[in-house]
């Protein structure tokens, strides 16, 4: 006798064995089976990609398993490990379930994923869910999470002069410090948007190099200095010109202007 799993484990089937001689019964005894439990478990995830989360932030996910056995289960659900500062939680380390041959066969849960507050925007992770039996022993079935950080644009700028005097026909430089406190390479633009000595005297920005630039690009959480270079072209003591120099992010498409100083957030 081969019994299959298309019944619940534990119920019975009683087999006649007839002894015949041509059609006519002669004898019978009745041989009683009793269906064995098999075993086995599947995964699914309702999305396979958590894109975009910002740093600090978590966000969740849902998880079913499945008893692909034919009797009640106790299945364990179980997390690849995340990287350092990642945090990953299940919302159950292990789940009842009944016969695949009921209603109650699956049992879905939640999965949360927090970034940590300095993941960059290039982050990437997977992670890989798994389901196996609570008492031990490899893997029924696995699912892969993918998780990527949303790109956060923030950027701060100190000028730790803003007062020079020279020579005239010669060149002042003041040094500006670009603090990308964001967590995605930025391409960030100066230019002088006006000057009280006219005719203007002649400006210009350079790295610290000496090379000139109108844009340059800034890693993230880093700080690059760079100069405006205003050439004197007073020839009185005293003559001065005020520029403004205005810095915006290229990459940031947010220019609101969430604290009212009349300068767009990016």
């Amino acid at each position: 006798v081969s019994p299959d799993d298309s019944l619940t484990a534990g119920t019975s089937q009683t087999i006649p064995i007839l002894g015949k001689k041509g059609q006519s019964v002669k004898c019978q005894v009745d041989l009683t089976v009793v269906v064995g439990q098999s075993y086995g478990a599947g995964i699914a995830l309702t999305s396979t990609l958590l894109s975009n989360i910002e740093p600090g932030q978590n966000r969740s996910t849902s998880i079913t398993v499945t008893n692909l056995g034919n009797g009640p289960d106790n299945l364990r659900v179980a997390s690849s490990s995340a990287p350092s500062g990642w945090a990953v939680q299940l919302e159950q380390a292990t789940v009842s379930v009944g016969s695949r041959h009921g209603n109650d066969d699956s049992v879905s849960m939640s999965v949360t994923v927090r970034v940590p507050s300095g993941a960059l925007a290039t982050e990437e992770i997977e992670l890989v869910l798994s389901v196996l039996p609570a008492s031990g022993g490899t893997a029924y079935d696995t699912a892969t999470l993918r998780v990527t950080v949303a790109a956060v644009h923030n950027m701060d700028i100190t000028v730790p002069s803003t007062d020079q005097t020279g020579r005239s026909g010669t060149d002042v430089r003041f040094p500006i410090d670009i603090v990308n406190e964001g967590n995605v390479r930025d391409s960030i633009r100066l230019s002088a948007v006006s000057q009280t000595a006219s005719p203007a005297w002649g400006t210009s920005f350079e790295t610290t190099e000496g090379m000139p630039f109108s844009t340059i690009d800034v890693d993230p959480q880093t700080t690059l200095r760079v100069f405006l270079v205003v050439s004197v072209d007073g020839e009185e003591e005293l003559e001065n010109t005020r520029v403004t120099v205005r810095v915006r992010n290229m990459d940031d498409t947010n220019s609101a202007d969430a604290d009212n100083d009349g300068i767009p957030d990016n």
